[in-house]
């Protein structure tokens, strides 16, 4: 009896895992996002992978696939099978990020990979931001108004504590006329939710008083970013 040997032809499709995975979150703004395929991969067309060519299978964009390019430089390692997408600069705060490859690679035996993509959202970086009300430069603000200052998010103390109405007027300042004026005695208080302080002056303001009120950088969000300094004045 006779015999052969023969190798069958790999059928199997291509697998591939990013980093980032998908749905991931907190991700760090300044990091760079691979590909990694079970098995070495080439273009369709039979032809090498190269750091020259391989920009043009990645499709990087903000929020989703209708979203605004992010340019970047991607690579191949020399085994084929890793693929690093360098963005050319951070991500923003809290940025969704959607990366994808298409139908375009294959692995030695013409078995073609699906299509895939994944999304992921970037850290929060960003510090608290403030709208005042009044709003500066205001006039003709009413003389038994109170101030209010409200935050993009919930806030706590720099040390992580928890802000109350017990502890939130040593943070702001109350002033006639600039920082260098006469203090405006005031009782702050702040919502259940930890993003509105409101300042109740004891008394009316005088008539045409400018009114100077400032907070410092002593607050910060749920991921440890602090609010920068602000501070307004206003006019009765």
């Amino acid at each position: 009896a006779s015999s052969i040997t023969f190798t069958a032809i790999d059928s199997i499709t291509p697998t591939l895992t990013f980093s980032p995975v998908n749905s991931s979150t907190n991700v760090a703004i300044d990091s760079n996002i691979t590909i990694t395929f079970s098995e070495a991969i080439r273009n369709t067309d039979n032809s090498i992978l190269t750091d020259s060519n391989i920009d043009s299978l990645i499709t990087l964009k903000t929020t989703n696939s209708s979203g605004s390019n992010i340019a970047f430089d991607a690579t191949i390692d020399s085994d084929k099978k890793i693929i690093t997408i360098n963005p050319d600069s951070d991500f923003s705060s809290l940025q969704a990020v959607y990366v994808a490859i298409g139908n375009t690679v294959e692995n030695s035996c013409g078995t073609a990979l699906s299509a895939a993509s994944a999304t992921f959202t970037s850290a929060d970086t960003a510090g608290p931001t403030i709208t005042w009300s009044p709003a500066n430069s205001a006039t003709g603000v009413a003389v038994d108004s109170n101030i209010t200052l409200t935050f993009n998010e919930a806030v706590r103390n720099i040390d992580d504590s928890a802000l109350t109405d017990s502890n939130i007027d040593s943070l702001i300042t109350l002033k006639a006329t600039n920082s260098s004026g006469s203090d405006i005695t005031f009782d702050a208080t702040i919502d259940s939710d930890k993003e509105v302080i409101t300042i109740n002056p004891t008394s009316d303001f005088s008539s045409e008083q400018v009114i100077y009120v400032a907070i410092g950088a002593t607050l910060e969000d749920s991921s440890g970013n602090a609010n920068t300094a602000s501070s307004i004045t206003f006019t009765a």
